[in-house]
């Protein structure tokens, strides 16, 4: 129960759910509308992305916002 506490404070903190709800977002998501409501917020790119991703079930949406593949890149570079 504490745990789900946690995760809808930190979602609200991050983007607020009225904020949400009204950029419908993931109706009609789009690189650019990411974009721009994550700048009107002040939250990275990947944070929207992520929460459509999530609310939609579909994983494969807006990879390239999430830096897919960038840990594996940057360990193999550290070798």
């Amino acid at each position: 129960m504490r745990e789900q506490e946690a995760d809808l404070a930190a979602e609200e903190a991050l983007i607020p759910r009225a904020e949400w709800d009204a950029a419908k977002l993931t109706r009609t998501p789009s690189y650019a509308r990411i974009s721009a409501f994550a700048q009107r917020l002040g939250v990275h790119q990947a944070i929207v992305a992520g929460r459509i991703r999530y609310e939609t079930k579909d994983y494969r949406k807006f990879a390239q916002l999430l830096g897919t593949g960038e840990v594996s890149r940057l360990m193999a570079e550290q070798k």
